[in-house]
């Protein structure tokens, strides 16, 4: 009788631990998503340009875009080189600020974290992305919704609780302790977008088409 009682509490006991390890594991990412456009940017009233001195880092060079664009007509010039000379006319006509890309991190995530919290002042609403072509096509929204593009990461969870992110977008898998809306390829992504616009009462003029 005293070895069904023993079972029968030790079985408790595992139910219990495993309901509150789901609890931890599942619960965290349960939050709801909330769409946010009231993240802060810090103006930037000298054009950008942006030296790769890294080719390893070439696709974290995109996050700039939506730092400098906010997608409803506010823009500063943005300029990369690879270390090539440059055209005379673009110093002459623009004296841009020159950054070296590596300056801002080793890898792409920590180039993407480094360029939020530098022209981000309060960042409600983040983008995460896992590679170039995502960044990419994501960048018209990002810079609609004014958020940072974040590549994804090892630091990225920490990146969302430093900076008190509630909400991100997902593009593709992954999860965080925060609000998530996920857009899994490039059409719901750009319907997304479309959608945004129309809700807004703004429309797409033009779109730019390059290879």
């Amino acid at each position: 009788m005293m070895k069904n009682k023993t079972k029968i509490i030790f079985s408790i006991i595992v139910i219990a631990i495993v309901i509150l390890s789901c609890y931890y594991i599942y619960g965290k990412t349960a939050k709801a998503f909330s769409l946010s456009y009231s993240s802060v940017r810090i103006p930037v009233s000298n054009p950008i340009m942006v030296n790769i001195d890294d080719k390893n880092l070439i696709s974290a060079s995109v996050c700039f875009a939506p730092a400098t664009n906010d997608g409803r007509g506010y823009y500063v010039p943005l300029f990369f080189t690879t270390g090539e000379s440059l055209p005379s006319h673009i110093n002459e006509n623009y004296n841009p600020t020159n950054i070296l890309i590596s300056s801002f991190g080793k890898n792409p995530s920590d180039v993407s974290i480094k360029i939020a919290e530098t022209y981000w002042s309060k960042i409600e609403l983040a983008v995460i992305i896992s590679n170039y072509n995502d960044a990419l096509t994501s960048v018209p929204l990002a810079s609609y919704l004014n958020a940072p593009l974040i590549f994804k990461g090892g630091n990225v969870q920490n990146f969302l609780d430093r900076n008190h992110v509630n909400n991100a977008i997902i593009i593709g898998s992954g999860n965080y302790d925060v609000g998530i809306k996920r857009l899994n390829d490039k059409a719901e992504i750009w319907d997304y977008y479309l959608e945004r616009l129309n809700e807004n009462g703004d429309k797409c003029d033009y779109i730019v088409v390059t290879n």
